[in-house]
């Protein structure tokens, strides 16, 4: 008697059911041809390693395909349409910048030890200890938080110096990021020493977290966000009040309104099927209006409130 576990008869139901076989064109009599976990997985491995090569989406392009179609199908007018944004939050954590670069070293620690048969030097194998990140980051004192942050990024450097010029090892994901963390925080001074950038000088494209390279750093509306945005444009018809999702893009959350209705103006040929776009104000360019005039189309921003303005100074 098989006992009951339903997370794995909803998977088993999912590999199994012939209407899931037969919505993606297998054939359920056939014995070759089954769906499973790593189907779904490896095909999207494969949609990412095309996109990282090449730029472009496939998703993308076949969703955008599959709502054109749709639209075809109900005979909507495309001539009305509105564009917003919104912020997609990563599931990393946000963490502060002593912890980041402790991470950074313990991961490509981990990583030698895991792969390689490297002999390590002592004070890089205490990063394999539990109790060793607590030490370091949570009962550092306030007073040596600025001289931590300076051993930190020197240990940093010196794992970098000890690992450069070995093509096997330069090819870890673990290595990518301590490359970059180097590059983004630190100064070499002439000592062959390294400096910690200034807190102020960090921009908001520097890695967030090491689970989530791509994420970007965002303070908008009040509230900091870490991770990407998502913009979206939704044609809708007034006559048959219906509306659809047609094009969505996500980039770094740092990719401003402006830039996003510029980019759909210019290039998405959707653009041309359209009267009139309205948008948020702060998508308002000047060479986008002119390439919207160039096409007829009419584009409506909503008004731009803005932060308040000092008494000394002018709006």
């Amino acid at each position: 008697m098989l006992k009951h576990h339903p997370t794995s008869n909803v998977k088993m139901l999912s590999y199994f059911d012939y209407r899931y076989q037969y919505a993606l064109g297998l054939d359920a009599n056939a014995s070759d041809d089954r769906i499973c976990v790593n189907t779904l997985s490896n095909f999207r491995c494969r949609l990412v390693e095309y996109e990282l090569q090449t730029g472009e989406s496939l998703f993308q392009q076949e969703m955008e395909a599959l709502s054109e179609n749709r639209a075809v199908f109900l005979g909507l007018n495309k001539s009305k349409a509105r564009m917003d944004s919104s912020m997609l939050d990563s599931s990393c954590k946000n963490m502060i910048r002593i912890k980041l670069i402790y991470t950074v070293i313990r991961n490509m620690v981990r990583e030698l030890r895991n792969k390689t048969d490297w002999e390590l030097p002592e004070s890089y194998l205490a990063y394999l200890e539990k109790s060793h990140q607590n030490k370091t980051i949570y009962q550092t004192k306030t007073t040596e938080e600025t001289s931590k942050l300076q051993f930190l990024i020197q240990q940093a450097h010196d794992l970098y110096a000890f690992i450069k010029g070995h093509a096997d090892v330069e090819n870890f994901r673990s290595f990518e990021h301590l490359t970059r963390l180097l590059k983004e925080q630190s100064i070499p001074t002439k000592d062959g020493s390294v400096m910690p950038v200034e807190g102020a000088k960090l921009t908001s494209q520097i890695l967030q977290n090491p689970s989530d390279p791509d994420a970007t750093f965002r303070h908008k509306a009040g509230e900091s966000h870490i991770g990407h945005s998502l913009n979206f444009v939704e044609v809708y018809d007034n006559e048959t009040d219906m509306g659809l999702m047609m094009h969505a893009d996500v980039k770094e959350n740092t990719y401003s309104d402006a830039q996003y209705g510029e980019d759909f103006v210019k290039n998405h040929p959707l653009a041309k099927e359209m009267d009139t776009l309205a948008v948020d104000g702060a998508c308002y360019r000047q060479e986008t209006v002119k390439h919207a005039d160039e096409l007829g189309l009419e584009i409506n921003f909503s008004q731009m409130t803005g932060r308040a303005v000092a008494e000394d100074s002018i709006g």
